[in-house]
């Protein structure tokens, strides 16, 4: 969770600097990060559910 508040702050941080293309890329970081998030949690969970004790 940490990367996403760090990302948001870079966002501000940069547009207010007038650096649009790196708030505009940090922007992109921001909605990559929740369908990662969701992506490796199904994927962990498939790989638990299939997973058989020995």
């Amino acid at each position: 969770w940490y990367w996403l508040v760090i990302d948001v702050l870079s966002v501000f941080i940069y547009w207010s600097r007038g650096l649009e293309a790196t708030a505009f890329l940090f922007i992109v970081y921001v909605i990559l990060i929740p369908i990662g998030l969701v992506a490796w949690t199904r994927s962990y969970r498939d790989d638990r559910a299939a997973a058989v004790p020995a």
